[in-house]
């Protein structure tokens, strides 16, 4: 088409009289006409300010300004990348949803953009949320809608035009839809593109959703994109409904709206309305992350992907399905608060050699061996590494204890593992002199415990702050120590191989400080291979812990 002819068009719908003879808008046109793919695209471009009767004045400054916020829209995303992290999870859609012109175009149209400051959701940016039918009730759909970028996939039994005419009819301009706004799998050479931007565009998917300001409509089809809203009992118990999805979880808003009403009656709308608001007011993150866990998903990189959002991470990994399932768990971990990283250390059992947290295979389960309001953030020690795929070292301040030995009392002792139920175990604190006598012993009782212990191996508790109730201490092999200056003080780190964690009431927590006093000193620990090389005890740590392995415990105290 050409620009005469698009300047025609757009006169026509609009009811303008716009002429290309006009300085500034031949310029324009010429940029509109290059940049779109066709007239739909174009008017969906202008449409907002093409009206205007100063445009043979303005037109310079309009086309400047389409061309200043792509180039600055562009240079914010690059610049929200670093290696292989993103350093917001607040990023604005690639795409959004033009109704009115019914086609994709870029976020731009949407927003000003001056600078590579945050950017901002606007009030009239709408979201639709749905779950996916099955594939064999699907069909793919070739649209220029979006240009015919990628098919986009729909349910057979509607039409995107049946979708558009009902966020229209509900008062929606622009909306945000994952079929047409995220690209989808479609032509093999297109596959490379799709990856690349699914590694930003998917980590941010809850911002869309949840992003300020918080009361933009979402409008919810909970079996399918375009279907009657159905609560029939067969309908909810279907994996692929929408309460089972693991996506649809950071898509609930209070500020829902249901789609595909159709005036009849709703059977059982009181239960199932229910459902919604109890989902809705389920805010604490321990809560969101054990519903996340009970959904479905495709791919279970999918889920890391959707708890690094519940988890409200500030940065994020990128997304990446090439990914190992557990090398994507650890890019995770580093980019979580520091007290959930020490809530998995502390009440989550390690089931590989010499690990800090579970395995993401344990994580998943859900099991807690300990039960502890953990207030010990556990901080990356080395921030460069957190744009990197290594996985990276983490450390505290805590009060350390030690060196000890852990025995058990000569009247409980049967086989080589710890008895079920809450044993009764000795601290051995034989370097320790009081009052002119070496060695203290403290009785305790272990609540619970998770790990791997030797009875002949020295050891040092690192006692860390719980908020409430029960205390926790790590126990730990300490493999490197010193001291030196900062801020004028002498401060104190060791370097530690974690070997398990116990779970002690606050009077016996109370009674190891009054007994043996505290020292406070920076823990680094140590994990994996690097321990196992550095252990004193490499061989009966190995053989320990393929015992518990085998016996299907968590801990395991050897003599």
């Amino acid at each position: 088409m050409s620009s005469a002819a698009l300047l025609a068009h757009l006169n026509l719908i609009v009811g303008t009289n716009h002429l290309l003879s006009t300085r500034g808008v031949r310029d324009l046109v010429e940029h509109i006409r290059r940049s779109s793919y066709d007239l739909g695209e174009a008017y969906g471009k202008v449409r907002h300010w093409w009206h205007d009767a100063n445009l043979a004045t303005t037109g310079r400054k309009h086309y400047a300004t389409l061309q200043e916020d792509e180039a600055a829209y562009n240079s914010f995303r690059r610049s929200a990348t670093c290696d292989f992290s993103l350093q917001t999870s607040l990023l604005p859609p690639r795409r959004v949803w033009d109704l009115h012109s019914n086609r994709v175009l870029p976020f731009t149209v949407l927003v000003t953009l001056s600078s590579q400051a945050e950017v901002s959701l606007p009030d009239n940016l709408w979201t639709v949320s749905h779950s996916w039918v099955a594939e064999e009730e699907r069909e793919e759909v070739w649209t220029p809608i979006n240009r015919r970028r990628w098919p986009v996939s729909i349910p057979r039994s509607t039409t995107l035009e049946h979708v558009r005419i009902e966020l229209l009819n509900m008062g929606a301009e622009y909306v945000w839809l994952d079929v047409l706004c995220l690209r989808q799998q479609g032509r093999d050479r297109d596959e490379a593109r799709r990856a690349e931007e699914w590694k930003t565009d998917v980590p941010t998917i809850g911002h869309i959703y949840q992003g300020q300001p918080s009361r933009r409509p979402c409008i919810t089809y909970f079996n399918g994109l375009g279907l009657p809203f159905d609560t029939s009992s067969s309908t909810l118990a279907s994996d692929r409904h929408w309460f089972n999805r693991v996506w649809t979880l950071q898509e609930s808003l209070r500020s829902w709206l249901p789609g595909g009403l159709t005036g009849d009656p709703i059977p059982n709308g009181a239960a199932f309305f229910g459902r919604v608001r109890t989902l809705l007011e389920l805010t604490d993150t321990g809560g969101l992350a054990e519903e996340l866990m009970r959904r479905r998903c495709t791919k279970e990189v999918d889920r890391i992907s959707g708890l690094a959002y519940i988890l409200g991470c500030e940065t994020l990994p990128l997304y990446d399905e090439s990914f190992h399932i557990e090398h994507a768990w650890e890019l995770l971990v580093k980019h979580m608060w520091g007290d959930w990283r020490a809530d998995l250390a502390c009440c989550f059992a390690a089931d590989t050699l010499f690990a800090l947290f579970p395995s993401w295979q344990a994580y998943a389960l859900g099991r807690r061996a300990l039960h502890l309001s953990v207030d010990a953030p556990l901080r990356l020690d080395d921030g460069a590494v957190l744009h990197t795929i290594d996985v990276g070292r983490y450390s505290h301040t805590a009060q350390v204890f030690g060196p000890c030995k852990i025995t058990r009392p000569k009247s409980t002792l049967v086989g080589n593992d710890l008895l079920d139920g809450q044993p009764d175990l000795h601290l051995h604190f034989d370097s320790w002199v009081s009052s002119g006598k070496r060695g203290q012993t403290l009785r305790f009782i272990a609540k619970s415990i998770h790990g791997v212990l030797l009875e002949s191996a020295e050891y040092h508790i690192v006692q860390v702050n719980c908020s409430r109730g029960d205390q926790c201490w790590v126990v730990v092999e300490v493999v490197a120590e010193w001291d030196y200056y900062w801020d004028r003080e002498v401060v104190g780190e060791i370097e530690a191989v974690k070997w398990g964690v116990i779970q002690v009431a606050e009077k016996d927590d109370g009674r190891l400080k009054n007994l043996i006093g505290n020292k406070e000193r920076n823990v680094v620990y140590i994990a994996g291979e690097d321990a196992l090389r550095r252990t004193r005890h490499e061989k009966r740590y190995l053989w320990a812990f393929q015992q518990m392995i085998d016996s299907g415990r968590t801990r395991f105290l050897a003599s």
